[in-house]
C-alpha cells in the first residue's frame, strides 16, 4: 500500500496575522482577493477547522479588549451619544428640509425636463432643417450646373458643356441618386449630349453649305493664279531658250518664278472659317464618335461632288458651263487638301480623297467626251484644252494625280487633229480640183513674196525667182503654195494646241500621221488620180512631175521644220514622214506615164523602120556616124518634145526619160526587129547595119546625158558575133573566167541570133559552125543554170 503524501503544516497564527494586516490596510474594502491564498493554503493543509477555532478564540479576545476599552471611556461615550442624538434630530430636520427642497427640485426638474425635451426636439428640427438646407444647396448646385450646361450649349461652348455634363454625371449626381429628380437628371444627360452633338452637326452642315457656295471663288482665284504663272513662265522661256525644257510646276519653274505661297481659302476675296469643322471633330472625339463623323463627312462631300457633275455641261461660247465646273472642282479639292493638312490625324485619309478625286476625274472625262462628241468647232476644243490644262497644272501642284486628265487632253487632241485633217482635207481637195496642172503666174513682187513666204524651194531657187522679170511663170502650179500654206497652218495649230502637254511623243506621232494622211490621201493620191485620167496630156504630166518633186521636197523641209520645233522644245530627235516615199512612188508613176507615152510614139517610128538583116552581098565599108533616116526623124522628134513639151521637167527626170526612150529604142531594135519571129535569117551584113544605128543612138544618148550602160547589152550581143568571140564567150561561161567583158550579154538572145545566123549562112560550113556554136552555148547556159 502506497503511503499517502504528508501535507505540510502551516502556522495558523501567521495566517491570522496576515488576515488582520490586510484588514487594517483596507478597512473599507472586502479583501476577498487576499482571502483566496489563505483559504487555499488552509485547504491544502486540511486545517480549516483548526483555523476557525483559532479565529473564534481571536475574536473573543478582541471583544474582551473592546469591552475593556469601553468601560474605561463610558462617560465620553454617553456624551458622544447625546451629541449623536442631537445630530440625529438636526439630521431629521435637515432631512425634512431636504425632502422639501427635493420636492421643489423635482418640480423644477420636471419643468426643466420638458423644456429640455423641447430643446432637443428643436435641435433635431434644426438639424433636419440644416440637412435639408445642405441637400437643397447641393441640389441647387446640381441644377445650376445643369442650367449652366444649357447656357453653354446656347452660347455654342459645346466642349465646356460636355465637361459640365461629365462632371455632373460622375461627381455631383452620384450622391443624390436617392432623389427622384437626380435620377431623372442622370437619365437626361445622354439627351443633353445628343443636343450638343446635334448642335455641332448642324453647324458643320451649315459650314458645308457655306463651303459649297465659296468653292467656286476659291477655284477661280487658284486658276487665275496659275494662268498668271503660265504667262510669266512663257515670257521667261522666250527670253531664255534654255528654260523651254522645263514646264510649269517643275523644280526649275518653282525656283525661277519665285513662287509665292497663296492661301486660296483665306484671303481678301474669299475666307472660309474651318472652326466649325474643327469644333465638330473635337466634340465627336469627346463623345468617342469619330468614325460616325468621318462617315457622315465623307458621304456629304461625295454628295456635293456628285451634285457638281449633275449640272448640264455645255461648251457654248456665249454661255459655257465648263469653266465654272472646273472652278467648282478646283475649289472643292483645295478645301479637301486644306482639311487633309489641318485636321487631326486619321480624320480624313489620303486614300478617301484620292478615291473621290479619281471618281471625279473619270466622270469629268466621260461627260467632256460625251459633250464634245458631236462638236465640230475647233475653237471649242482649243478653249476646252486651255481650261483643262490650267486645271491640271493647278491641282498637280497639290500632288493630285492627273494621268486620267492627261489622257483626256490626248483624246481631245486626237479629235482636234481629226477636225483639222477634215478641214484641211477639204481645202486640199478643193485645191486639187481647181488645179489645171499649169505653171503658176505671178504679176508682181508682192505676189511673189507671198508665194515664197509659204512655199518650200530648193536652195538657190528663191534668189533666181526674185531676180526674174514679171510676169513670172513659177515652176510649180498654184496647188503647191496653197497646200504649203495649209501645212504650215496645220503644224502651227497642232503645236499651239499641244503647248504644255506632257506626252510629246504621242503628239508628234499624231501630227506625223495627220501630215501623212493629208499628203498621201489628198495630194499624192490626187496626183495619181490625175495621172490615171485619159484626158491628161504630156505637158500636164510634166507639170505633175514638177509638182510631185516639189511636194517631195516639202516633205523633207517639213521634217526639218518639225525637228527644229522639237529641238526648241528640248525634245530632240526627228520625225519621218511616210509621204516622202509615197511621193517618190508617185514620181515613178508619172515618169512611167511619160515613158509609156513616149514608148507609144517611138513604137510608131519603129514601125517605119525597114531592115534587111540578110543582104545578098557583104558591106565592106565601116558603119557611118549617121543613122537610118527613120532613126534621125525619131531622135529629132524626141529632142523637140523634150525641149518644148517637157521643158519643165527637172534635169534628173529628163535624164530618166531620155534613158527610158533610148533603152526602149535599143531593146525594140533587137527584140522586135532583129530577133522578131518574122526575121528568119541574119548575116553579118545585116548586123553591121544594125550596129551602125546602135552606135548612132549611143552617140546622141551621150549628148543627152544618158549613160553608155544602156546600150551595153545590145552592143555586146552584136560585137560577140561580129568579132567572132562566141567561142570565147562560151568558154567564159564554162570556166567562169573572162566573163567581165560580156557581163551585160544575154545568152538567150545570143542563142536566137546564132540560130538566125545559121539560116542566113552562105555555105554549109558556116551554117554548121553556127549550129555547133549554138549547141555549145545552149549546153553552157544549161550548165550555168544548174550551177545556180
Amino acid at each position: 500500500m502506497v503511503a499517502r503524501p504528508r501535507r505540510p503544516l502551516i502556522s495558523l497564527e501567521a495566517q491570522l496575522q496576515q488576515l488582520t494586516l490586510f484588514s487594517d490596510l483596507d478597512a473599507d474594502a472586502e479583501n476577498l482577493e487576499q482571502l483566496g491564498p489563505i483559504i487555499k493554503s488552509l485547504d491544502e493543509a486540511r486545517q480549516q477547522d483548526a483555523f476557525l477555532r483559532h479565529l473564534k478564540t481571536f475574536v473573543r479576545e478582541k471583544d474582551r479588549e473592546i469591552e475593556a476599552v469601553c468601560d474605561a471611556n463610558h462617560t465620553e461615550f454617553v456624551d458622544a451619544v447625546d451629541k449623536l442624538l442631537k445630530v440625529r434630530t438636526g439630521t431629521v430636520t435637515l432631512k425634512h428640509r431636504i425632502g422639501e427642497l427635493n420636492e421643489d427640485v423635482q418640480a423644477g426638474g420636471s419643468s426643466l425636463g420638458g423644456k429640455k425635451r423641447q430643446l432637443l426636439e428643436t435641435q433635431r428640427t434644426a438639424a433636419n432643417v440644416g440637412e435639408a438646407i445642405a441637400a437643397l444647396q447641393v441640389c441647387l448646385r446640381v441644377l445650376d450646373m445643369a442650367n449652366r450646361a444649357d447656357g453653354l450649349i446656347a452660347d455654342k461652348k459645346y466642349y465646356a458643356a460636355l465637361r459640365s455634363l461629365q462632371e455632373l454625371e460622375n461627381v455631383h449626381l452620384r450622391g443624390l441618386l436617392h432623389h427622384e429628380f437626380a435620377r431623372h437628371m442622370l437619365d437626361g444627360i445622354p439627351q443633353m449630349r445628343g443636343q450638343v452633338k446635334a448642335a455641332v452637326t448642324r453647324e458643320m452642315k451649315e459650314w458645308l453649305f457655306e463651303v459649297r457656295e465659296k468653292s467656286r471663288t476659291v477655284g477661280q482665284l487658284a486658276l487665275e493664279t496659275m494662268e498668271n504663272r503660265q504667262k510669266r513662265w512663257r515670257v521667261k522661256t522666250q527670253r531664255d531658250p534654255l528654260l523651254r525644257l522645263a514646264k510649269v510646276n517643275s523644280a526649275i519653274e518653282l525656283v525661277v518664278n519665285e513662287r509665292a505661297e497663296h492661301n486660296f481659302v483665306d484671303n481678301d476675296r474669299v475666307s472660309i472659317d474651318f472652326r466649325p469643322l474643327y469644333q465638330c471633330i473635337h466634340i465627336y472625339d469627346a463623345l468617342d464618335l469619330r468614325e460616325e463623323l468621318q462617315s457622315s463627312y465623307h458621304e456629304d462631300r461625295r454628295a456635293q461632288a456628285n451634285l457638281l457633275l449633275t449640272q448640264g455641261l455645255t461648251f457654248d461660247a456665249a454661255n459655257s458651263t465648263f469653266p465654272p465646273l472646273l472652278e467648282e472642282m478646283v475649289g472643292f479639292f483645295l478645301v479637301e487638301h486644306h482639311v487633309l493638312q489641318t485636321t487631326p490625324s486619321g480624320f480624313r485619309s489620303e486614300a478617301e480623297v484620292d478615291d473621290l478625286w479619281d471618281t471625279m476625274c473619270s466622270r469629268v472625262c466621260d461627260i467632256v467626251s460625251l459633250a464634245l462628241r458631236e462638236c465640230r468647232d475647233t475653237k471649242v476644243y482649243i478653249s476646252a484644252k486651255a481650261a483643262i490644262q490650267v486645271f491640271i497644272q493647278t491641282l498637280e501642284g497639290y500632288s493630285f494625280p492627273v494621268a486620267k486628265l492627261n489622257s483626256l487632253l490626248l483624246t481631245l487632241f486626237e479629235r482636234y487633229a481629226q477636225l483639222l485633217r477634215d478641214r484641211f482635207s477639204r481645202d486640199f481637195q478643193q485645191a486639187m480640183r481647181e488645179t489645171q496642172h499649169q505653171p503658176m503666174i505671178v504679176s508682181n513682187a508682192d505676189e511673189l513674196s507671198k508665194v515664197l513666204s509659204v512655199a518650200w524651194l530648193k536652195p538657190g531657187d528663191e534668189g533666181l525667182l526674185r531676180n526674174s522679170q514679171f510676169p513670172l511663170s513659177l515652176p510649180f502650179s498654184q496647188t503647191y503654195p496653197l497646200c504649203c500654206m495649209d501645212i504650215r497652218n496645220l503644224v502651227d495649230q497642232y503645236y499651239h494646241f499641244s503647248d504644255g502637254f506632257a506626252f510629246t511623243r504621242e503628239i508628234d506621232e499624231i501630227l506625223s500621221k495627220s501630215l501623212d494622211s493629208l499628203l498621201i490621201q489628198q495630194v499624192s493620191n490626187g496626183i495619181r488620180q490625175s495621172l490615171s485620167s485619159t484626158e491628161v496630156n504630156l505637158p500636164q504630166i510634166a507639170q505633175i512631175v514638177v509638182n510631185a518633186e516639189h511636194f517631195n521636197l516639202a516633205c523633207v523641209q517639213i521634217e526639218a521644220l518639225l525637228e527644229r520645233m522639237r529641238a526648241g522644245e528640248g525634245r530632240g530627235g526627228g520625225v519621218r514622214l511616210d509621204a516622202s516615199r509615197h511621193f517618190v512612188a508617185t514620181l515613178r508613176i508619172a515618169e512611167d506615164k511619160i515613158n509609156g507615152a513616149f514608148a507609144g510614139k517611138l513604137d510608131q517610128f519603129l514601125g517605119l523602120a525597114e531592115y534587111d538583116f540578110a543582104p545578098p552581098t557583104m558591106r565592106a565599108t565601116a558603119p557611118t556616124a549617121a543613122g537610118s533616116p527613120w532613126l534621125q526623124d525619131t531622135l529629132e522628134w524626141l529632142h523637140t518634145m523634150m525641149e518644148s513639151v517637157l521643158v519643165l521637167l527637172p534635169a534628173q527626170v529628163r535624164e530618166k526619160v531620155y534613158t527610158a526612150a533610148y533603152a526602149h529604142l535599143t531593146s525594140c531594135l533587137v527584140d522586135k526587129h532583129l530577133l522578131s519571129p518574122d526575121t528568119t535569117a541574119v548575116n553579118a551584113g545585116g548586123l553591121q547595119v544594125l550596129n551602125a544605128d546602135i552606135g548612132y543612138l549611143a552617140t546622141n544618148a551621150e549628148k543627152d546625158g544618158v549613160e553608155a550602160g544602156v546600150f551595153a547589152p545590145t552592143k555586146q550581143l552584136l560585137e560577140v558575133v561580129l568579132r567572132e568571140k562566141v567561142g570565147e564567150y562560151v568558154q567564159g561561161l564554162q570556166t567562169g573566167r573572162g566573163r567581165e567583158e560580156w557581163a551585160k550579154l544575154d545568152g538567150r538572145r545570143l542563142v536566137g541570133l546564132l540560130e538566125r545566123l545559121g539560116r542566113g549562112a552562105r555555105g554549109g560550113e558556116e551554117a554548121a559552125r553556127r549550129q555547133r556554136e549554138r549547141e555549145t552555148l545552149v549546153r553552157a547556159l544549161q550548165g550555168g543554170l544548174r550551177r545556180m
